[in-house]
């Protein structure tokens, strides 16, 4: 009963204007033929529902459970399914053209049929899931992404972008390369001390104007002088890629694993910028 409430719920919230539904729990909803166009659904659970037929164009569906899930025939155009669980769902005939399924786990997921035209595969998890006649027409892949084995994705008419090119698409803020940086610099701290760190965040830095924007302060922190939410472009993710590569490999003079250790952190963003 209070699962069929939420159903009647989400519907109604729906045609009353209401787009925001982050994290909501629906699992095993009967959610047929629903319309959730442009909605945000990003952490939502829908694992196990019968989304068949649902009009979700254009919902960010970012890193949202939908394994199992039902979703035969439903409109996916433009979806953003960033890092998203859809492992084992059913996608017969659904259509996400120009999708953006970046780092999603689409594990034995069944994809028969499916129009993937323009969508973005940066790094998704394609593992055993069945692809009989999809369409990939100028869809685009990374060397992260992994797909069933023998499968040709240049065969399939895909365009294969480099991890930076996924990272610009992505629109990638100074913010948020600090913050990616500062967490391997809270590593760096917690084996060597702030002074080791900080002396090795200034020599390993390459002689690149705008990463003299970038200020160490004594106790390894990293800050910027200027306008951290400024989308970066691809060079200057280059320099960064060069800055971090080099930090790692001082640290690793001493700390023989560290970038074992830096891998193990599940440091998104700067995995896939060292990965590049």
């Amino acid at each position: 009963m209070l699962k069929d409430n939420a159903e009647l719920e989400i519907r109604k919230r729906y045609s009353s204007g209401d787009r925001q539904f982050q994290n909501i729990k629906l699992r095993h909803a009967q959610l047929k033929g629903i319309k959730l166009t442009q909605a945000n659904l990003k952490g939502a659970d829908l694992s196990y529902a019968n989304l068949r037929g649902a009009d979700l164009s254009y919902a960010d569906l970012s890193n949202a459970y939908l394994n199992e899930t039902n979703l035969i025939d439903a409109n996916l155009r433009g979806a953003i399914l960033n890092r998203a669980s859809l492992i084992k769902a059913l996608l017969a005939n659904a259509d996400l053209t120009n999708a953006n399924l970046t780092e999603a786990y689409l594990t034995k997921a069944f994809l028969t049929n499916v129009n993937l035209i323009k969508a973005n595969l940066s790094g998704t998890y394609l593992h055993d899931a069945d692809l009989t006649g999809t369409k990939f027409t100028e869809a685009v892949y990374t060397p992260q992404t992994q797909f069933p084995l023998l499968f040709n994705p240049r065969v399939a008419g895909m365009t294969q972008k480099s991890s930076l090119d996924s990272l610009i698409q992505q629109r990638i803020t100074v913010a948020q390369l600090l913050t990616g940086f500062n967490e391997v610099a809270q590593c760096s701290n917690h084996y060597l001390g702030n002074t080791l760190t900080a002396k090795y965040l200034q020599s390993s830095r390459p002689q690149r104007d705008w990463l003299s924007n970038f200020t160490v302060n004594s106790q390894g922190e990293i800050t910027f002088d200027g306008p951290i939410n400024t989308q970066v472009t691809t060079l200057q993710l280059q320099y960064f890629q060069e800055w971090i590569a080099a930090f790692i490999k001082a640290c690793s003079l001493i700390i023989q694993d560290f970038g074992k250790v830096i891998k193990n952190q599940k440091n998104d963003l700067v995995n896939t910028i060292l990965s590049s």
